[in-house]
């Protein structure tokens, strides 16, 4: 048994309490190449559809999603949702933005991560099985003027040979695509609680209804869940409404955690983040990160950056060495930028490495309601530093994750931090330090 009376994650079983949390294990080797993907959470996010009791509703909203044609008839969620369909599920998707006539040898002309190739084979599949139940993300709406970066599927009954659940949700990092079989994501997945789904249910049925055009009622929440020491933060906010918060405290959940910490040598901060630029606000992460660090605290940091290129993007080449200069030559693709390496370089203990995720964990003194105590806090979720949370800022749609005190989720997420350490190819100052 598991802390909270969950039972543990077999290829056949999953029972529910409350929560669990998985992340896949790509294989990269010592010099920054892949050597073999794993699809764990594509997997789950397939026993999911499978277990759906015959016709309940399935909800899914993707940012990322593609397939090459050849694998549209057999890759395992595409199974599992031509399943679903056949089952009489009511299944609706929200799917990335249709991308028209991409030129591969275009740069300014071709699909990124957040786009859907209109008339590819995985384009057509989705329409032929889902009709009227497919909307395709517009940017520029009422909730967001940017891309939709949630990644989650809910479904309020679950009985099958894998999971036994009411009220299921999966969120977290990973898109269906094939390049999140070769990075580390994570995927919380939720059971037996009515009120978080709704808060689910309500955001999907928001974003469903700016993708047909309409303006919705609901726009942005942070929900509490306290019998599971959980928030959810839906986002992006607006400065013109912005959500309730406790006195002194800040809407952005990353820059709210670290300002919370009482500096000094019992405070430990991890982080593992993709996407960060030395700008905005992944400016302001990183010189609060390293005010810490000069405060005594116990700060380090992985980062994204692999040798092996399997989407080129100029803006994320940097130079293998942290301290070369623009001129140097570029190695792989670095979602975190050669700025941010450069500036944490002698002062923050880092690590380079192929993650995905976005997660911040802290142990020691935090205050929290005008009371300091000691803390043991994960944070979450799809969002990457760079991004905004504002509305007004371009801000993503996102959700963030925070777990407060619970054992379970810190002891899978503590032990992903070290396996990503233990994995990275380049490292300063010993980034695998230990976390209790």
């Amino acid at each position: 048994m598991l802390p909270g009376g969950l039972l543990a994650y077999s290829p056949t079983t999953v029972a529910w309490a409350s929560k669990l949390a998985f992340f896949n294990r790509p294989v990269w080797n010592g010099s920054g190449r892949l050597v073999q993907p794993d699809a764990l959470l594509h997997e789950l996010w397939a026993m999911i559809l499978d277990d759906t009791v015959d016709g309940a509703e399935v909800r899914i909203s993707m940012s990322g999603w593609d397939l090459p044609a050849d694998q549209v008839a057999t890759e395992i969620v595409m199974t599992s949702l031509r399943g679903a369909v056949a089952r009489g599920c009511d299944v609706k998707v929200i799917a990335p933005t249709l991308w028209t006539n991409p030129d591969p040898a275009d740069p300014d002309n071709r699909p990124m991560w957040f786009n859907l190739v209109e008339g590819s084979a995985l384009h057509w599949e989705l329409e032929e099985l889902l009709g009227d139940n497919i909307r395709y993300w517009r940017s520029g709406n009422a909730i967001t003027r940017n891309i939709n970066h949630t990644k989650f599927i809910l479904t309020p009954q679950a009985q099958g040979e894998s999971i036994q659940a009411d009220w299921v949700i999966a969120t977290g990092s990973c898109n269906l695509r094939r390049r999140d079989l070769d990075r580390t994501n994570e995927l919380v997945l939720f059971g037996g609680r009515p009120g978080l789904y709704m808060a689910f249910e309500s955001y999907w049925e928001a974003l469903w209804a700016v993708c047909g055009g309409y303006s919705p009622s609901f726009y942005s929440e942070i929900h509490e869940e306290p019998a599971l020491n959980t928030r959810l933060f839906f986002l992006p906010f607006s400065k013109e409404n912005p959500p309730p918060l406790d006195p002194g405290a800040q809407a952005d959940p990353v820059l709210d955690l670290l300002g919370s910490i009482v500096p000094g040598p019992e405070a430990s901060v991890r982080v593992a983040m993709a996407t960060w630029t030395n700008n905005g606000r992944g400016r302001e992460v990183l010189a609060k990160l390293m005010e810490l660090r000069q405060q005594g605290c116990d700060v380090r940091v992985i980062g994204h950056h692999e040798t092996q290129v399997f989407e080129r993007e100029e803006w994320q080449n940097c130079p293998l060495d942290p301290l070369a200069g623009d001129d140097a030559p570029k190695v792989g693709k670095c979602e975190t930028s050669q700025d941010v390496w450069r500036t944490m370089h002698g002062t923050i203990p880092w690590a380079k490495s192929q993650t995905h995720t976005k997660f911040v964990l802290v142990e020691g003194p935090v205050r929290r309601g005008g009371v300091v105590a000691n803390h043991r806090i994960v944070l979450g979720g799809t969002m990457n530093f760079s991004t905004p949370i504002w509305y007004e800022d371009k801000g993503m749609t996102e959700i963030v994750l925070e777990f407060l005190d619970d054992p379970y989720m810190w002891d899978q997420y503590r032990e992903c931090w070290h396996w990503l350490c233990r994995q990275s190819w380049e490292t300063w100052g010993a980034p695998d330090g230990p976390l209790a």
